[in-house]
């Protein structure tokens, strides 16, 4: 009876860590996909903004749309700051 209990603790004990592996592993894996889809959209973003940013005549924008274009890449600028901060 003692060796049946110590064999049931054991097991126990056993099926305990490999839960605990299996919740380390399943939040590791889910970290990982977080940042892989994090990066993914920094990347198609930055290529979108890239695309968007260029304007052939600039010259054909009123000045208010100047100045517009202007305070948005100001506000972008802080942004990637404040980020690049967070990194450093």
């Amino acid at each position: 009876m003692n060796k049946l209990r110590k064999d049931l603790k054991e097991g126990e004990g056993k099926i305990e860590k490999t839960k605990k592996l299996l919740e380390e592993i399943t939040i590791q894996t889910v970290d990982e996909k977080q940042i892989k889809d994090y990066l993914d959209k920094i990347k198609s973003c930055c290529k979108q903004l890239e695309n968007n940013l260029f304007i052939e005549n600039p010259e054909i924008l009123s000045e208010e749309k100047k100045a517009e274009v202007i305070n948005r890449l100001d506000v972008l600028e802080n942004f990637i700051e404040e980020l690049r901060k967070q990194f450093a």
